[in-house]
């Protein structure tokens, strides 16, 4: 089934939630009237392997993401069990297996939680960030069928456009200021926001009758919270996963550092256009950057190559470079491999175990 690109552009602005939201500002987007859109809509679910979610400030929620990878063979088993005895890990959002070995886990915590404080074995390699950029692909720049057919996805022409776009990058003052902003973010939330927010990340065109049976909320609270903290913060509807990078499976972990965080930021946009990069992730405060770059195993080592010289072209620092397939994906948050609603505030340290005995939160 052809995929709707203008529809799909349309989403990337979809600043709304609920399904009959959604079509209105496709309607209004498109000009075209909202039965017609909620036709659009109704095709676009049809599609196999094309899944979308909302893209948000981690920081709205308090929250940021640390990654831990471990390639030593000796040292994978004894790290999983080590993750499965941490008080951490009701927070484990993924778990991905790196090629040729080793094992990488990414935890979604407070933003209060060190990373020095989550374990590891020695010489593994650890980094945390606080914002998440989805994929957005630009159809006009990558073609039509950039997310459904490989061969157009995954060839370097499409590199080479990439590399163009970068080299006239620009970093508008609505961008910089967009920063500051994200920078001091301090937004008020619940539990049920947190609780909208991880429905939405799996299915963003949830009607809001759908939204309150997942979460057992009568309308009135859904949009009353919906209205009041959810729509403030949420950037539109992305990619989270294409029929290509379904077929692909692989991707490779390319992490890099420049000194001038509004560049990163401008940079993450530009990257997350790619059919291939479906995320980018940046850590404010140090301005290191991950890409997800998805690709086929037989150009993995060109690809590395490819933004090894990318980055020094744009006098960005190439620090690593991991490859692996994922093997579990878990919403937010997760504990004991079921989902839960913490009815809690993120509070950790200090609290003592019996505390968090209490709260649902002991291993």
């Amino acid at each position: 089934m052809k995929v709707d690109t203008e529809l799909i552009r349309a989403l990337y602005n979809a600043r709304v939630v609920g399904r009959y939201a959604i079509a209105k500002h496709i309607a209004n987007s498109l000009h075209v009237t909202v039965r017609f859109a909620l036709k659009k809509l109704r095709t676009l679910d049809k599609i196999k392997d094309l899944n979308l979610s909302v893209e948000y400030p981690l920081r709205a929620f308090r929250l940021k993401r640390v990654a831990i990878f471990v390639q030593d063979e000796a040292q994978v088993k004894e790290f999983m069990e080590e993750v499965k005895n941490s008080r951490y890990y009701p927070f484990v959002r993924s778990i991905i297996l790196l090629i040729p070995v080793g094992i990488g886990v990414v935890y979604h915590v407070p933003m209060n939680v060190s990373k020095d404080n989550i374990p590891a074995p020695k010489g593994a390699f650890k980094i945390e960030y606080d914002e998440f950029l989805r994929n957005m692909t630009d159809f006009k720049t990558y073609g039509e069928d950039s997310i459904s057919k490989v061969e157009s996805a995954t060839s370097w022409s499409n590199f080479f456009l990439l590399a163009k776009k970068l080299s006239e990058l620009n970093v508008s003052e609505d961008l910089r200021s967009y920063i500051v902003r994200l920078k001091e973010m301090d937004n008020k939330y619940d539990w049920a926001d947190l609780a909208i927010i991880k429905e939405l990340e799996k299915n963003p065109l949830l009607s809001l009758e759908d939204l309150g049976k997942a979460l057992g909320m009568n309308l009135h609270r859904i949009r009353k919270h919906i209205y009041k903290h959810i729509i403030p913060i949420i950037r539109g509807i992305r990619i989270r996963r294409t029929p290509v990078t379904k077929e692909l499976r692989t991707f490779v972990l390319i992490i890099g550092r420049e000194s001038n965080l509004d560049t990163v930021y401008a940079a993450c946009t530009e990257f997350v256009k790619h059919p291939l990069i479906i995320g980018a992730t940046i850590n404010l405060e140090t301005n290191e950057f991950i890409l997800q770059v998805y690709v086929s195993s037989n150009i993995a080592r060109d690809v590395i190559d490819f933004f090894r010289a990318l980055f020094h072209e744009l006098n960005f620092e190439f620090i690593t470079a991991f490859m692996g397939v994922p093997s579990k994906t878990f919403s937010i948050p997760f504990i004991k491999f079921r989902e839960y609603i913490p009815k809690i505030k993120w509070v950790w340290e200090g609290k003592g175990e019996e505390r968090r005995e209490r709260r649902g939160l002991s291993n």
